[in-house]
């Protein structure tokens, strides 16, 4: 028994390293129990070998040299859908709730920034639309000369979550000096100088621009403006943008008739007095005319 590691301070015989066969036997099997879980160089290097498993051995879930596994294979990312639908393929509808605000928008801007917009169209409307107000308050007196009034009205109209209407559209397009025709089932109204002749095929000016009505609600730009002569020449020009057709008072009943024609106003509906055996009277004609641009 070696006693180098006595303390010196001791006196006593019996030292705290000295242990009975028994302790002695007892110490050592503890010791060899322990081995295997000690910081030693074999243990070290057995543990770099092993194959670490990131779900079974949690205390080596961030060691460095554990391969990390594939990343899975994604699908391929949803494209967005189009900014805009088309029934036919010269018409651009928008797919914007106000559609014809955004065909005013594209006579303005362009198709190239209507197509580059992105997610970013209820901040742009709210801006245009704050913008407009500002702008045909400078306008008022011209508005007023196409007989476009009350300009709270409009004002109204433009506040953000309304979508705009006719006469509206048409204070937009007079003021920022944009031509149009605007064609509502087999009728139209423009803003066109008065100099310009449909009828006659023989117009200088550059092409306005066509936005279409399609159904309630819901309205479409056109793409080729270059036969909007041909558009017109057939169909009825409204008398005003308050009032399409004028006072009754106005038309014959051979007028009605003619303009029944031009319109083509069904007359074997069952909604209306033309499936009746008698005959309409011009004012059940003229009502219905009135019907037709509701």
């Amino acid at each position: 028994m070696h006693h180098h590691n006595r303390p010196r301070h001791s006196t006593n015989k019996m030292t705290a390293t000295t242990l009975t066969p028994q302790l002695q036997q007892s110490y050592n099997s503890i010791l060899n129990e322990l081995h295997d879980y000690t910081l030693t160089q074999p243990f070290m290097d057995n543990a770099l070998s092993l194959q670490v498993n990131n779900h079974s051995v949690s205390s080596f879930t961030h060691v460095s040299y554990v391969k990390e596994p594939n990343p899975p294979v994604l699908p391929p990312p949803i494209q967005a859908p189009p900014l805009a639908q088309s029934l036919k393929p010269d018409l651009l509808i928008p797919s914007q709730k106000d559609t014809l605000f955004w065909c005013f928008y594209i006579m303005k801007h362009g198709l190239n920034a209507y197509n580059t917009i992105g997610n970013k169209h209820f901040q742009i409307e709210q801006e245009e639309k704050i913008a407009a107000i500002e702008f045909l308050r400078t306008k008022k007196e011209l508005l007023k000369t196409h007989k476009i009034k009350p300009f709270t009205s409009i004002e109204s109209d433009l506040s953000p979550g309304n979508a705009i209407n006719i006469k509206t559209f048409f204070a937009l397009a007079i003021c920022y000096d944009l031509p149009v025709i605007y064609i509502y089932k087999n009728t139209y109204i423009d803003n066109l100088d008065n100099n310009i002749d449909i009828n006659n095929g023989s117009v200088n000016a550059s092409s306005p621009h066509i936005i279409q009505w399609t159904r309630p609600n819901e309205h479409a730009f056109v793409y080729d403006p270059s036969q909007w002569v041909s558009t017109c020449e057939t169909r009825y020009k409204w008398q005003s943008i308050d009032k399409p057709v004028g006072p009754a008072s106005l038309y014959k009943i051979t007028d009605i008739l003619e303009l029944f024609n031009k319109l083509q106003i069904p007359t074997n509906n069952a909604n209306t007095v033309f499936h009746l055996a008698k005959k309409p009277t011009k004012k059940e004609m003229y009502d219905a005319i009135l019907a037709y641009f509701m």
